[in-house]
């Protein structure tokens, strides 16, 4: 059970925190390769060609919260809703204003039902994931904060795990923009200027937090981008 006070920048601190220390969250995956960053994508295309099934599979087992997800399971549920016909990068859920009014508000026992509708249509939603994991705790639930907790540390550990985020070779693989964010927000990292460097965001940073290294922080966006070059060519 996680526990922490309601203080946005210690709650966010804490997450993290417990999240880096959990055995579940740094325990590695016994003779596992972990797919390099400009692979992944192909890398996971290749596993769904060869399994019609195995995204639906995968994609149940995480949402039934399933602690016996490898690394590269994982990968598969994150990285290959790039391929299913349901992706949509740049679409807003529509009760997400709705959500974010009680929210905002502090509401949470109001926003909590609210948040948990859109998570079911999107699952791998990771900003939801996390304001559900805010609603749970602060409301005592301890079941759903349990839940919550597995969907997001099972997402931030794959983007973590897809590069180090330090160069565009080596940056981390997001399917949405907003995971950028999200991410960030997390690690309490703080940026003056963003900019597109081929198929990569990068953010020039002034606060690297407590763990971040560099200066910089790199995104690969490729998938997002050519999703919205699609819409925009449509």
């Amino acid at each position: 059970m996680i526990m922490f006070l309601y203080n946005k920048k210690t709650m966010i601190k804490k997450i993290v925190l417990l999240l880096i220390l959990s055995p579940l969250f740094v325990k590695a995956q016994q003779n596992e390769d972990l797919v390099p960053t400009r692979s992944v994508y192909d890398s996971v295309e290749v596993s769904l060609k060869n399994d019609k099934d195995l995204y639906k599979k995968l994609l149940d087992r995480y949402i039934d919260i399933d602690t016996t997800l490898t690394d590269k399971e994982m990968a598969i549920v994150y990285y290959g809703a790039v391929f299913q016909k349901s992706y949509n990068p740049y679409g807003t859920p529509k009760k997400e204003k709705e959500f974010f009014k009680y929210y905002n508000e502090k509401n949470y026992k109001k926003a909590l039902p609210i948040g948990e509708k859109i998570l079911k249509e999107e699952p791998l939603n990771f900003k939801m994931v996390f304001k559900l994991l805010v609603c749970a705790n602060v409301l005592k639930d301890e079941k759903k904060t349990e839940k919550y907790r597995f969907y997001y540390r099972q997402i931030l550990r794959t983007i973590l795990l897809s590069g180090d985020g330090l160069s565009s070779q080596t940056a981390f693989v997001v399917t949405n923009v907003e995971h950028e964010y999200t991410l960030m927000g997390q690690l309490e990292l703080r940026y003056s200027s963003q900019s597109l460097v081929g198929v990569c965001d990068k953010f020039k940073l002034t606060d690297n937090g407590d763990d971040f290294e560099g200066d910089e922080i790199w995104f690969d966006v490729s998938k997002p981008l050519a999703n919205l070059t699609k819409m925009l060519g449509e």
